[in-house]
């Protein structure tokens, strides 16, 4: 188990994805709405920007911001956003 911890930049990206859709479905019930969005797109707050955005975070801080992977995770979560919000309208 503490092994699995120190893997942290493994575990938090699926962390807050899962809090953002934790805190979205919050929301759908506090305004009772019909359907509760648990893992669709649409709606904010977005998982999936949450997860591309805490990957961009640990790649500049694991690695700096100089770093190819740094460049190569922003890059991947600017080119991955309109696609998304496409398809959710």
């Amino acid at each position: 188990m503490i092994s699995f911890i120190q893997q942290y930049p493994v575990c938090i990206p699926f962390i807050a994805l899962l809090s953002a859709e934790v805190v979205k479905m919050s929301i759908d019930l506090i305004k009772r709405r019909s359907k509760i969005r648990f893992l669709k797109t649409g709606g904010m707050p977005s998982g999936h920007s949450s997860l591309v955005s805490s990957v961009v975070v640990i790649a500049a801080y694991k690695e700096g911001l100089d770093s190819v992977f740094f460049v190569i995770s922003a890059v991947v979560a600017l080119e991955s956003r309109p696609p998304l919000r496409y398809a959710a309208t």
